[in-house]
C-alpha cells in the first residue's frame, strides 16, 4: 500500500484472506505439478508453520529460521529459499515483533517452488 500511495499508481487494493485447499495448501496451479506424496509433504509444512506462528503470539522468542528451516528438510522440502517473519504494521522484518506479523515462506518440493504466508 504504501509503495502504491508513494508512487502515485493508480490502483485499488483489494485485501482478503489466502484462499486454501481442504488440506491447508493455498491454492495454486503450480499444486497441479505435485503428486499425491508431494502434496502431502505441503500440507504438512503448512500445518507446522501454522503451529510455529501460533506459538510465537505467546512466546516471541522462540523464532529460529534455521531450526525451522531445518525442520522443514526433515519433512521433505528439497530446497527452503527463505523464512521470514514481518511486522505487518511497518513490514519490516524484525525476530522481536511485539505487533501483529506474519510469517512468510518459499520452499521447493521437487522442481515446484511453493510460497506463503500466514
Amino acid at each position: 500500500k504504501k509503495h502504491i500511495i508513494k508512487r502515485k499508481i493508480n490502483t485499488k487494493i483489494i485485501e482478503c484472506n489466502t484462499v486454501r485447499e481442504k488440506n491447508g495448501v493455498a491454492c495454486s496451479t503450480r499444486n497441479s505439478k505435485l503428486n499425491k506424496k508431494q502434496l502431502k509433504i505441503a500440507s504438512n509444512i503448512y500445518h507446522y508453520l501454522f503451529n510455529i506462528k501460533k506459538k510465537l503470539k505467546s512466546n516471541n522468542n522462540i523464532f529460529i529460521s534455521d531450526k525451522i528451516k531445518k525442520a522443514l528438510l526433515l519433512m521433505g522440502a528439497d530446497k527452503i529459499e527463505y523464512i521470514e517473519k514481518y511486522d505487518l504494521l511497518t513490514f519490516k522484518k524484525n525476530n522481536n515483533i511485539k505487533n501483529k506479523f506474519n510469517l512468510f515462506v518459499s520452499y521447493y518440493i521437487n522442481e515446484t517452488r511453493l510460497i506463503d504466508n500466514f
